[in-house]
């Protein structure tokens, strides 16, 4: 009973700790996000967004390379400090160069272009890959269950008080505010390892083989594909369905932008009422929940094309929605609600999946999914396609095709990996 008890301690502290960094990461994610977009804007022109863009995918593979060669279970702390400790070095030099030559900083383009990798590689390093392959390796998928949510609203909590600050600071003032929270960051580290042990790499009663690894690890990919290529996807036809309702330039900025304080209101309601969930209803139920949630929407979506008259009701309860326009309506809430969903129910299913497997494979898979399919990688060649190749008439029909397609690959994914997810954790407590 006392093991329990200080076993159940361990838990909650260690979720408070990784929630606390999650948060810090995030936090300082977005105020880099800020002043990388005002840098490379003010100094060189949204013209030079694609180039650096495409530019990320040379530091991306080394940093996937670097941690394929270097990982071992015992090091992520190590890995933690290193990190953390290059971040702060280049962004304590931003921050003496804006304080002390303002201009010149605003103008170097090789400074420029390296703020922009490393304020891209943050993210990717520090919240992608390092914490989650440190929370995986620290809890079984039941504390997964109760903690991953708890982790990941606190993460998104970062956004709501990174805004708050951005309106009232600017420059270097908050390179000071990032300084301080990758320093807390490094402290609350010392914390978080300060008692965990090392894990088994052999954690099953029987080895698993490399054919059931790869199977597992391919379902897993095609879950993450097709989660990213619906978000993609409902994203630009969201945008390409207003289009044709908004016509003009201003009214349609205007219905965007007050689309975007819509979607992160709803969001947070979903989110709310969601991170109970996987506690509640477990792994397989709560993995299902939005690709089949998404999949009836869609479906909502596709028939009010077909005949808008039958949801024109819908209508009269939102303003600035003219007649005809259900289809937009449908879909802004289709988003707004998938945009919730994947905050923390797919966010937290995604990784629990990966718990069950040994040490070392989960982190690599880890390290794969975030690096190497990040960033809508795949979807973004998909969607891209369809925009260069597609007119506009065709595009928003061709885009509902690839959604369905992805959700019900998504769905046949989850069906198959949900034995073998099981099968994997009941060895792993054994």
């Amino acid at each position: 009973m006392n093991m329990s008890k200080a076993m159940a301690s361990d838990a909650v502290k260690t979720t408070l700790l990784i929630s606390s960094l999650a948060f810090l990461i995030l936090f300082t994610q977005t105020l880099l996000r800020s002043l990388n977009v005002a840098m490379v804007i003010s100094s060189l022109g949204a013209a030079a967004m694609p180039s650096l863009k495409l530019q990320l995918l040379f530091p991306k593979l080394a940093i996937f390379g670097l941690f394929i060669v270097f990982y071992r279970q015992d090091r992520i702390k190590t890995f933690f400090y290193i990190s953390s400790s290059l971040f702060l070095g280049f962004f304590f030099v931003m921050a003496l160069s804006n304080f002390i030559y303002p201009e010149a900083a605003s103008q170097n383009y090789v400074l420029i272009t390296l703020h922009y990798h490393m304020s891209n590689m943050w993210p990717v390093v520090m919240y992608s890959l390092l914490l989650w392959v440190a929370a995986n390796q620290i809890f079984s998928t039941k504390q997964a269950a109760i903690s991953y949510p708890i982790i990941l609203v606190s993460a998104y909590t970062a956004l709501f008080a990174a805004g708050i600050i951005l309106t009232d600071l600017r420059g270097s003032y908050l390179y000071t505010i990032i300084l301080m929270s990758i320093i807390s960051i490094m402290v609350l580290c010392a914390f978080l390892f300060k008692n965990t042990k090392t894990e088994s790499e052999v954690t099953q009663a029987k080895p698993i083989s490399l054919s059931e690894k790869t199977i597992y690890i391919g379902l897993l990919i095609l879950i993450f594909v097709s989660a990213d290529l619906v978000k993609y996807g409902l994203e630009v036809m969201y945008k390409e369905t207003a289009r044709t309702v908004f016509t003009d330039e201003l009214s349609y900025r205007d219905y965007i932008a007050n689309s975007y304080v819509l979607i992160g209101m709803v969001s947070l309601l979903v989110v709310l009422s969601t991170c109970w969930m996987v506690w509640a209803f477990g792994w397989f139920v709560s993995a299902l929940i939005t690709p089949v949630l998404t999949l009836l929407m869609v479906g909502l979506i596709w028939h009010a094309g077909l005949s808008p008259e039958s949801y024109d009701h819908l209508i009269k309860y939102f303003t600035g929605y003219p007649q005809g326009s259900s289809q937009t309506l449908l879909m802004s809430f289709t988003t707004t609600v998938f945009a919730g969903l994947s905050v923390v129910l797919v966010m937290t299913t995604k990784q629990m999946a990966l718990i069950p497997l040994p040490s070392s494979t989960k982190a690599r898979a880890n390290a794969f999914l975030a690096i190497i399919l990040g960033g809508q990688a795949i979807s973004g060649i998909f969607v891209t396609i369809s925009l260069v190749a597609l007119n506009a008439d065709e595009l928003t029909p061709i885009l509902m095709y690839q959604v369905v397609i992805a959700l019900i690959v998504w769905i046949i994914a989850i069906l198959l990996l949900a034995k073998r997810y099981s099968a994997l954790d009941s060895l792993r407590t054994v």
